[in-house]
């Protein structure tokens, strides 16, 4: 991280009006993002004390983007979206020789283990989103998402990571009441996650 270059993370995106009434859109995005390793990886010592793991790479990860947005009315919006994720540098073990990615799904402690930055991984799926903004009290967020996510360890095969679940449906929202009161309501259905 010493070096800010190495971990520059630019990113763009490209919204089009595709109809004269204002209410279709094509949207697109690029970006490129750097996170640091997880603590418990960089902290990890051997026997002798030593940072087994301070040398690690950020992991990199490139988000493409591309979809369709639909206004139907002032407070809402409808829209379909595809992605693809590519990452690198991502933490691998070396005793395992798994990805990390392929291993959170466990009850050990991420990254407390000796590992080289070498994993690649993707991810790609498509999103279907309904939003209203707060209109006659209520507001609310309903997302349906199909994907497939994947990491390679140390022999190049690409496995099921453990959040690779497929689908996910989420629905946020809520309703106001008077004097400042509220209802809201969270829920998560997700498909079962795969096993290693």
């Amino acid at each position: 991280g010493g070096n800010i270059l190495s971990t520059l993370s630019p990113r763009t995106a490209f919204r089009y009006q595709i109809d004269e009434t204002g209410k279709w859109f094509v949207n697109a995005a690029i970006g490129r993002f750097y996170k640091i390793p997880p603590n418990t990886l960089l902290g990890f010592q051997d026997t002798q004390g030593n940072f087994v793991n301070k040398d690690a790479d950020y992991i990199r990860t490139d988000h493409y983007t591309v979809g369709f947005e639909w206004l139907p009315y002032e407070a809402a919006r409808v829209s379909v979206e595809g992605f693809w994720k590519q990452y690198a540098d991502y933490p691998v073990s070396q005793i395992r020789q798994l990805s990390l990615a392929n291993l959170v799904a466990d009850f050990d402690v991420f990254g407390n283990e000796p590992t080289v930055s070498v994993g690649k991984g993707r991810s790609r799926g498509l999103e279907v989103l309904f939003q209203q903004n707060l209109s006659r009290n209520f507001y609310g967020i309903l997302a349906y998402t199909l994907f497939w996510t994947e990491f390679s360890g140390l022999d190049g095969q690409f496995l099921s990571s453990a959040w690779d679940n497929r689908q996910l449906l989420t629905f946020t929202g809520g309703y106001k009441l008077g004097r400042n009161w509220e209802v809201a309501v969270r829920s998560r259905f997700v498909q079962r996650a795969p096993f290693i």
